[in-house]
């Protein structure tokens, strides 16, 4: 993955310069074959990673990343900035309005100004790489490579000699006298204005990146060693005791806007914040690696990372930038490529709608005139289609006619799947708060109960035809559950056998093979188990550790999509590969018009889309 912790450990595994030329590196020759990958549909990145992030005011900030990402963030809008390459982009600095430095894994250091982005400095060692950058003004701005640090006077680029040959990933400066510059080596040094000095080593440790509130007010992460944190009080450097810290992976970056505000940020979702007294967790924030934090202010801070993640604390809350809409997405329907609806809950600049439409280029949010949470989505094809919604408890089944919304029918339960064989002949699952599941049926007027299953949970739709209908889910009596399935041959329900003991999460029926089954970590956490069923007989077809399996889509035997609770995963008709980049958080549906046009929808708001 193109991220900085990818980054640092294949510096402190190897030091091989060819690894870090990767990142930059493009192909020469004629224009490739667009190549089928997975992208983030609701994201300006298309899911790219942020790596840094850096303004002068909250109308003015730049954010940095892979495949020559510049964002410009304007105090209203985040916007996309043409670069014409896919160089991965570490760190980006402005000393004023529409204008910005960038480096990248290369010997090059990059000026945008007002839309045109050109080379200001080509160092002659073409394996150098830069890593960091910090500016006091247009003429003082320092760049870390390796072993050395170039200094930009407002004329002309030179280089400073420094005591290491480690990568500098860490710069920051309170004034021009008090520079500081941090190295993969463990080395921090200090300039003065005239000569750089080194003013600690610590042996284990590998620093990421420095920042300070003061001169007597700095610290320093690090992803190696005995701490992960270190502070400089203006005379000596120390690091701070892990136990003060939450959690426990690495720190991939810091910043303050005074020495009792000061936030941390690093793999796996960690976010700390320091009061001035003690360092808290902040929770309920998308988990993904965060490789950047940086602000204008204690009310405007903004953390970024894998993903395309964009957070931004505005006053004392946070929300979630470029198109990521907080929420979750669990249904999906489609016509064509350029004609998808997607279904859910999402809560964007102050508006809620539950329905998100995909016309092949951008996306739109659509009022149903409901403000229940969408689950399901299904049509025959054509312009009119069901959806199934919940909100306490309290069910509804919503229609469109092509033109506007109504309400088919409402109910007291829970309602997760929906599917039908024809505009007159549609089955919708759900459950009440006790546990009581029903199967609903629409003859193309009316809904009915077909069905009542007390102490059992019913999840998951899949059919063939009106006469040969599968419903999953689990049993609840008792204190244990057990795995159910059902099918529906036109008149009767008939309960199936089911091997092992874990939960029926997810159902796929693929003409001429069979139906699909995906099932939940069980009570063992063995890991989700993927299963084909062909009408007599059951064959396991893999296992995904820890995840449950909850959406399956299918073009042919050998190319299966799993959507599960740790990524999208695929069956090749032989063994599961996988999680597939970019990361889904949590997979909740997936729907294809064929094998280069797939769609994934899951938590945190995230559309993907599988294509060219």
């Amino acid at each position: 993955m193109k991220n900085k912790i990818a980054f640092l450990f294949l510096v402190i595994v190897s030091l091989v310069m060819v690894v870090f030329m990767l990142y930059g590196c493009g192909s020469s020759g004629g224009t490739p074959t667009p190549v089928s990958q997975w992208t983030i549909l609701n994201a300006i990145t298309s899911g790219k990673v942020i790596d840094d992030v850096y303004g002068t005011s909250a109308n003015n900030i730049f954010a940095v990343g892979d495949g020559g990402t510049i964002l410009k963030y304007d105090g209203s809008d985040w916007s996309l900035i043409e670069t014409a390459t896919t160089e991965h982009f570490f760190k980006v600095w402005s000393p004023a309005e529409d204008v910005a430095y960038v480096v990248a894994s290369n010997q090059y250091i990059r000026k945008y100004d007002n839309g045109n982005l050109s080379i200001v400095y080509t160092d002659p060692n073409s394996t150098q790489h830069l890593c960091s950058i910090f500016g006091l003004a247009a003429d003082d701005i320092y760049v870390g490579a390796i072993g050395l640090v170039y200094h930009y006077d407002g004329t002309s680029w030179s280089s400073m000699e420094i005591d290491t040959e480690g990568y500098v990933f860490g710069l920051w400066a309170a004034d021009s006298s008090h520079v500081y510059a941090a190295d993969i080596d463990g080395q921090i040094h200090f300039y003065n204005g005239s000569t750089w000095v080194k003013q600690a080593d610590f042996d284990d440790a590998r620093f990421a990146a420095v920042s300070g509130t003061a001169t007597n007010d700095v610290y320093a992460v690090s992803v190696q060693g005995e701490h992960r944190l270190y502070h400089y009080d203006g005379a000596t450097w120390e690091g701070v005791d892990d136990s003060e810290v939450p959690g426990t992976v690495e720190l991939y970056d810091l910043w303050g806007s005074a020495s009792n505000d000061i936030y941390a940020v690093g793999r796996a979702g960690l976010i700390v914040h320091y009061d001035g007294t003690d360092w808290e967790q902040i929770y309920d924030i998308p988990a993904v690696d965060y490789q950047v934090v940086w602000g204008t202010s204690s009310s405007n801070v903004m953390i970024a990372g894998d993903y395309g993640v964009l957070l931004r604390k505005n006053g004392s809350s946070w929300t979630e930038e470029l198109g990521r809409y907080r929420g979750a997405f669990y249904g999906i329907y489609g016509l064509a490529a350029d004609n998808v609806y997607f279904g859910g809950r999402i809560i964007r600049n102050g508006t809620t709608a539950n329905i998100m439409h995909y016309d092949g280029t951008s996306l739109t949010s659509i009022e149903t005139n409901s403000n229940y949470t969408i689950y399901g989505l299904w049509g025959t094809g054509g312009s009119s289609f069901f959806a199934v919604a919940e909100s306490s408890w309290s069910g509804q089944i919503i229609k469109y006619d092509g033109s506007s919304w109504s309400t088919s029918c409402e109910i007291g339960l829970y309602l997760p799947a929906i599917w039908g064989s024809s505009a007159s002949d549609i089955f919708a699952v759900g459950y009440n708060s006790n546990g009581d599941s029903q199967i609903l049926h629409y003859n193309g007027t009316n809904w009915s109960t077909l069905e009542v299953f007390p102490d059992e949970i019913l999840r998951s739709i899949a059919g063939v035809s009106s006469n040969e209908v599968y419903f999953g889910g689990y049993s609840n009596a008792g204190d244990s559950q057990t795995p159910i399935l059902y099918c529906y041959n036109g008149s009767t329900v008939e309960a199936l056998s089911v091997p092992g003991t874990a939960n029926v999460e997810s159902l796929f029926y693929l003409a001429g093979t069979g139906l699909y089954v995906g099932r939940t970590t069980g009570t063992g956490g063995s890991g989700g188990t993927f299963y084909l069923y062909d009408g007599s007989s059951w064959t396991q077809l893999g296992q995904i550790g820890n995840y449950d399996i909850n959406a399956i889509w299918a073009s042919a035997s050998n190319n299966v999509y799993l959507g599960t609770s740790g990524g999208v995963y695929r069956y090749n008709g032989s063994t599961i590969v996988g999680p597939m980049y970019p990361y889904c958080d949590n997979c909740n549906r997936i729907w294809g018009t064929d094998a280069n046009n797939i769609y994934l929808v899951g938590d945190y708001g995230v559309i993907m889309r599988y294509g060219p």
